[in-house]
């Protein structure tokens, strides 16, 4: 068997051979380099100054509510408590014009403490104003009212004339 040679003086299968050769090593070459770049790389610089923060992201979704606690424990008893007398009163007139006598007024209601204490020495201050500056006072004793209380009032009183009618409660 001969080989032929060619120009250069080499034969093809020793050209061939080589160049499959020098594509091996080269391709190993270079995945060498490649896998290896930290090698490649020279010394590391010193670390610059860190940047601005970014800006802030949306707000999340609120979370679901927990469970609701425990009750906790009753406190202790507190002093009995005290309301002061309040006294009101609701209280109507009725007039009746008699002729040839004093007319007649008749004024009836209730009255009633709404505190817890005793209101002590109640009394009622009826007024008629007349007009003319002619005014007609009258008083009702209703005496010492406990821890609501409700009671009637009811008097009669004979004058005369016809005016506004009101009233003024007082106690101790």
């Amino acid at each position: 068997m001969s080989e032929e040679k060619n120009i250069a003086g080499i034969s093809r299968t020793a050209f061939i051979v080589g160049l499959v050769i020098a594509i091996l090593v080269s391709t190993s070459i270079s995945a060498l380099v490649v896998t290896q770049t930290d090698l490649a790389k020279g010394p590391q610089g010193e670390t610059g100054p860190q940047g601005d923060t970014g800006s802030q992201g949306p707000q999340g979704d609120t979370g679901s509510q927990g469970p609701q606690g425990d009750t906790g424990p009753q406190g202790a008893e507190g002093p009995p408590g005290t309301v002061p007398a309040d006294v009101k009163a609701l209280i109507t007139e009725t007039f009746v014009s008699v002729w040839l006598a004093p007319d007649r007024h008749h004024i009836e209601g209730f009255i009633i403490n709404f505190g817890t204490e005793t209101a002590y020495n109640v009394k009622i201050e009826l007024t008629w104003d007349l007009g003319g500056g002619m005014y007609v006072f009258q008083t009702i004793d209703a005496g010492n009212l406990w821890s609501h209380y409700v009671g009637n009032i009811g008097a009669t009183y004979y004058f005369e004339g016809q005016g506004t009618f009101s009233y003024e409660i007082t106690w101790d």
